[in-house]
């Protein structure tokens, strides 16, 4: 397993974003774009403060998940599933 990087943790952040955005919607709450872009910018600055602050220790973090037992099967069950990425549109940015 590859440690993770500043780039790769702000991708994950991109993708959390992306799924409250998206279960707002399917709540019925409409946020407009220029507020998704504010809160975007503003969770990507703290995103970034957060990963210059303790990267390494989620470095650490991963490693030892990635070592337990549980974590092995899953991995050995689904490698497709251990290995997935989020879509292009996602990763980008570019939530709907």
């Amino acid at each position: 397993m590859q440690p993770l990087t500043a780039a790769g943790f702000q991708q994950y952040v991109r993708i959390a974003l992306y799924m409250i955005f998206a279960m707002l919607a399917k709540q019925g709450y409409s946020v407009p774009d220029s507020t998704t872009a504010l809160i975007a910018g503003i969770v990507g600055i703290l995103a970034t403060l957060a990963w210059t602050v303790y990267g390494t220790r989620l470095n650490a973090l991963i490693a030892a998940v990635a070592a337990s037992p549980d974590v092995k099967k899953i991995i050995v069950a689904d490698p497709a599933q251990a290995s997935a990425v989020p879509s292009p549109k996602v990763v980008s940015g570019n939530a709907p």
